[in-house]
């Protein structure tokens, strides 16, 4: 008989000799490679010399078979050439649903599913016979059917002419229970780490990156594969604020492993991969094993916009000169959220244990932040069109003053007519026809910048040479008064343009005023040519639309900086600096385009894509 103990397999097998009846113990022990696999069988043959007599034998294999049945284990023995089971345990009838004497009649096909047939039964058998024994997972098949994940150690064995496959086969469906529940918790991790605002990367001991949620790599310009193993410090920590080196010992984030205590600062900067430095506010937490620290997880956030509001309202608050009880009130405001965002930093940590939460917390803040970035724009749309009203209330002044003047002239000449006795019926009926043209004219001129003013709800197909030449009509007086001339040229008839029509007609009619001022400003030194050029044509299945002028062109210094917003190159008092700045926000973000500058021979060109 065969029996296999545990992780050790005890083979007995009585030897009878002829001569003398001295009974033999066989020994295979396997050797373990790792905790779930085992690497060889070591076997030794020891003499049983105290065992000699039968009812001893007897005792002794009782006692054993009797261990062996005890094991959790299932065991089983088989014929190499038939794969009919010589023997097996208690657990492997109890587990399979089966009687001792059923299984001693089956094969191992019966009941394997990796060993379906007598072909994959001898391939199993000599790659066992090869190895010495094999151990893998697969499927073992019950009595009523149904199958369940189990590991299998299969050792072939040969006792004088004779072999036998003797296998240990364990039930791991708790192990595969808790596989999967690992895989799960690990998915569900990296979904909500997936789904942060905050960019966030894990350390080992060594400060090497072992993970990064797509946050971090899009705030730092890397992927996770470029950035797996290697070192945070020199790769995205490596600077201070004012561009100079960071020693390694002065790294706040990395002395976490020397204190292993959480770190929270806003004075730091990251590197992105392209070189540049953006300021961050992060929190570097320590991993604990055993009171040791094992690894990191830093959370951080870009704080560039945050900067600049603070920036802008310090620059607010010197130019309008408020008073001390304002800025008090400012100052503590500033405090407060200065104290908010500190209790966001702190809640951060909390959030990433505590991830339902974390995650409502999040699309709140976000929520916030969206609100006040539009209530912003909507300002700023509002400074804008106010701007744009003062410069129509102009352009009405210049399409008025012809009206006006020759209807001034009309009563002038039937106060003449009537005085000299002139003033017949058909004469006064001629002025009074010619007085109600113009009034007509300057009705219509009224409506014309009224419908300028009013916002499209929707987005609509518009002819663009309709929109061009109905913008350049309500500046054209002014145009013509200060002697610049304006031309239309199109490569095709009937461009049209997918978007809002009045709010590019706004854009357009920034864009001229930018080129008329431009034109003036270089007259008023030089004798140039005065001239704005509105080019429409296709390319790329994209409509294209140049704004070119002769006013001498866009420093090169400040051609980057003209579409920011409160970026002016105009005398103080002339210009807002928002101008640019809307238009650029109404073609790329509201109808989907893109406005850009260049400078073209003696000017300057806008062009816009659409």
């Amino acid at each position: 008989m065969f029996f296999l103990c545990g992780v050790s397999i005890v083979l007995f097998f009585n030897i009878y000799m002829t001569q003398n009846t001295t009974p033999l113990k066989w020994y295979n022990r396997a050797i373990r490679k790792s905790r779930r696999h085992f690497s060889f069988i070591r076997s030794v043959l020891f003499d049983f010399k105290f065992g000699n007599k039968d009812n001893t034998m007897k005792k002794e294999l009782l006692l054993f078979r009797n261990l062996v049945n005890q094991l959790n284990d299932l065991i089983f023995i088989a014929d190499p050439e038939t794969g009919i089971f010589l023997d097996v345990n208690d657990s492997a009838c109890k587990v399979l649903g089966y009687e001792h004497g059923e299984l001693l009649h089956m094969r191992v096909r019966d009941i394997a599913t990796s060993i379906p047939d007598e072909a994959s039964w001898k391939n199993h058998v000599t790659e066992a016979r090869k190895a010495g024994h094999t151990v893998f997972e697969g499927r073992t098949r019950r009595k009523n059917g149904t199958t369940l994940p189990v590991e299998v150690n299969v050792n072939h064995v040969e006792i004088g002419d004779k072999s036998y496959m003797v296998a240990v086969v364990r039930d791991i469906t708790e192990r595969r229970l808790a596989d999967d529940a690992l895989r799960g918790n690990e998915k569900m991790l990296r979904d909500v780490t997936s789904s942060l605002a905050e960019g966030i990367y894990g350390m080992n001991q060594q400060g090497e990156i072992t993970f990064m949620n797509p946050e971090a790599e899009r705030l730092l310009g890397w992927t996770i594969q470029e950035l797996i193993g290697r070192n945070a410090h020199d790769v995205v920590h490596c600077r201070k604020a004012d561009g100079s080196l960071l020693p390694f010992d002065e790294c706040k984030i990395h002395n976490v492993f020397k204190s292993g205590v959480r770190v929270v600062s806003s004075d730091e900067v990251f590197v992105r991969k392209d070189g540049t430095i953006f300021p961050i506010s992060v929190i570097s937490s320590p991993v604990l094993e055993n009171g040791r620290v094992v690894a990191a997880v830093t959370a951080f956030r870009d704080i560039t916009e945050r900067r600049q509001i603070e920036k802008d309202r310090e620059r607010l608050i010197f130019e309008l000169g408020i008073s001390n009880r304002e800025l008090e009130h400012e100052i503590e405001e500033r405090r407060q959220a200065e104290e908010k965002i500190r209790l966001l930093n702190e809640d951060l940590e909390r959030h990433i244990i505590e991830r339902t939460a974390q995650l409502e917390t999040i699309n709140r803040q976000l929520q916030e932040e969206m609100a006040s970035r539009q209530e912003k724009e909507r300002l700023l749309f509002q400074q804008s069109r106010m701007a744009a009203m003062g410069e129509m209330i102009g352009a009405i002044a210049h399409q008025w003053r012809q009206p006006l003047n020759v209807i001034g002239l009309i009563v002038q000449n039937l106060k003449m007519a009537y005085d000299y006795g002139e003033l017949d019926s058909e004469r006064f009926k001629n002025a009074v026809a010619t007085a109600m043209w113009q009034i007509k004219f300057m009705s219509k001129t009224i409506d014309d910048f009224r419908n300028f003013f009013k916002p499209s709800k929707e987005k609509e197909v518009f002819d663009l040479k309709k929109a061009v030449e109905e913008t350049i009509s309500l500046i054209k007086a002014q145009l013509q008064n200060h002697y610049i001339d304006i031309d239309i040229v199109a490569d095709r008839e009937g461009l049209a343009i997918n978007g809002y029509p009045n709010e590019f007609k706004h854009v357009l009619l920034n864009l001229i005023n930018n080129a008329k001022d431009a034109i003036l400003q270089r007259k008023s030194k030089e004798n140039c040519e005065a001239r704005i050029t509105i080019e429409l044509s296709v390319m790329d299945h994209k409509t294209i639309l140049n704004v070119r002028d002769t006013g001498g062109g866009i420093p090169d210094a400040i051609i980057d900086r003209i579409f920011d917003p409160y970026f002016t190159t105009k005398e103080e008092g002339s210009g807002t600096g928002i101008g640019l700045y809307i238009s650029k926000t109404m073609i790329e973000r509201n109808m989907g385009g893109q406005l850009t500058a260049r400078n073209y021979k003696d000017g300057a060109e806008f062009r816009i894509e659409v």
